[in-house]
């Protein structure tokens, strides 16, 4: 959590999740804000994931370089959370996939994927 106003929470969360990091990887990040309160939150997120991957399908063929995606998930979700204890927060929103070519970043395609609901549990001490 970076910041704290009478109403609002705001926190971020950035990772790395390194599959195989000689082929594929990904960085996710996320900012989000919930409402102060003692027990029940609403919450808005913006989840990202970068994607890189290093084999990637290329004019019939396969091209050997970092190819990158970006996954966006804006979210509206319900956080239960106390000051210590459980955590549990549920939500749902679209998602959507940019896509440039790796030969020609202008060209970004952008494709609505399934609509994502999620629950997560978690424990703050």
């Amino acid at each position: 959590m970076f910041s704290s106003s009478r109403s609002w929470h705001w926190e971020y969360n950035i990772g790395i999740a390194p599959f195989s990091i000689n082929d594929h990887f990904s960085f996710p990040f996320s900012l989000n804000t919930f409402t102060r309160g003692k027990l029940h939150h609403f919450e808005i997120d913006l989840r990202n994931v970068l994607y890189f991957t290093k084999f990637h399908p290329y004019n019939g063929g396969m091209k050997k370089d970092y190819n990158m995606q970006l996954f966006l998930n804006p979210s509206l979700c319900y956080r239960l959370q106390g000051a210590t204890g459980l955590i549990l927060k549920t939500g749902f929103g679209p998602q959507f996939l940019i896509d440039p070519p790796s030969d020609n970043v202008a060209r970004v395609k952008t494709r609505f994927l399934k609509p994502v609901a999620f629950i997560t549990f978690g424990y703050q001490i």
